[in-house]
Parts: C-alpha cells; structure tokens; sequence
C-alpha cells in the first residue's frame, strides 16, 4: 500500500511504502534453475521498500476566474487553469529477494509540467504536457529477475495530452535511456473525460499490452 503525506507547510511530499510478492519470472542464473531445466522461470519472494521526496514550483499561472461559466465545466468537474509548475524529487528503492540479493537504487529527477487552455471550448482548448530527466545511482546486488533490473540509470520522458474534440483527448508518452539511445517504452493514449467520469485507454506497442481505466473525472 502506498502512503502520501504533506509536511507542514515546506510544500514537500513524501510518499513510502512497503511490499512483499511472490514473483514466477524468467532469471538468466542456471543456479536458480532446477538441473536440466529448459525453462528460464524461477519463483522467488520479493520484499521492497520505497521512500520519495518532492516539491513542485509554480512558475506561471493564470488567474482562477471568480465564478466560472456553467459551460465551462462540461468537461472537468472544476475550471482548468493554465500553468506551468517546476517538480524536483528523490527516490530511494531497496529489494531484498530470497535468493539472498539486495538491490539497491537512489534516484533524482526534474520535471516541467504544464496546461494550456481551458478544456471548455469544443476544439483543441487544452493540452497538457510534461518533459523530465531522472538520474539514479544503483548500488548492491542485481536483481535475479530480468524485468526487475535498474538497468535505465539516464533518462528522459516526454509526454503530451490534447483535446481534440468535445471529450475527446489523444496523447502519447514516452521514455528514452540516454546513454543508449534506446527507447524504453511508448504509450498511446486515448481519453474521454466528462464531468463526473472519465475513461482512458493506454497501449504501449513495446510492452504489447495495454490498460483500461475508468474512474472520477480530473484536470
């Protein structure tokens, strides 16, 4: 379970949490293996503690209207307000696995995120956007697994969402190791939003999956 809290009034968030799985999957270590195996799959429990710290900057906003048009909110349960907002954060991450490993990672990152328009107008009124850069020093063992490995140490995202029409919204995000050169994962994103519900679809063609969300509106 994932825990969020304010401090005080320093504008910081900290989020921590704790876990513990029982995890099937493929380990490139025959000593995890059962001899003569052809299989790769090893199962082993997994046990991770996280902690994050982060404070957002507000750079620009426009000012809130004192009393928004009924129109306006056909989409949004609350007026959107155009801004751009500076996040700064770090990472701690440590996994223990029972095959006796401790894979450790610090991470530090920065982002510039930002809404334009108001989500009320039927055509292209909002866009909402994001690009950031993370860096993260791994210490300890590596992990058994191979998807579970700390193996993107620089990296750069990028991230945007636009109406198109109505409650209609198309984005895309997407990752890049800088070191390599190498394309971590894309999403495609398609959005319905109204006021009180909203429906997303996200499908990254690199993962081959994809994921349905439904839930309360947002901005």
């Amino acid at each position: 379970m994932l825990f969020r809290s304010g401090l005080g009034d320093t504008g910081l968030n900290l989020s921590y949490q704790a876990s513990g799985q029982y995890v099937a999957a493929n380990t490139d270590r025959p000593q995890l293996l059962p001899p003569g195996s052809q299989s790769t799959l090893t199962s082993l429990l997994r046990f991770q503690g996280m902690v994050d710290l982060s404070r957002g900057f507000t750079l620009w906003q426009e000012t809130p209207p004192g009393n928004p048009n009924p129109s306006s909110l056909r989409y949004t349960p609350r007026p959107v307000i155009p801004n751009l907002t500076l996040i700064a954060g770090l990472r701690g991450v440590a996994t223990y696995y029972t095959s006796n490993d401790l894979q450790e990672s610090v991470e530090g990152r920065i982002s510039l995120n930002g809404q334009l328009g108001h989500l009320a107008a039927d055509y292209l009124d909002y866009t909402q956007f994001n690009i950031g850069l993370s860096s993260s020093l791994v210490r300890g063992d590596t992990s058994p697994f191979l998807f579970d490995r700390a193996v993107d140490q620089n990296v750069l995202s990028a991230g945007i969402i636009q109406q198109i029409y109505g409650p209609f919204l198309l984005g895309l995000q997407t990752s890049l190791n800088i070191n390599t050169g190498q394309q971590i994962d894309t999403s495609l994103i398609a959005e319905y939003r109204r006021r009180t519900y909203g429906i997303a679809i996200r499908y990254s063609p690199i993962q081959e999956a994809g994921i349905l969300e439904i839930g309360r509106a947002h901005v």
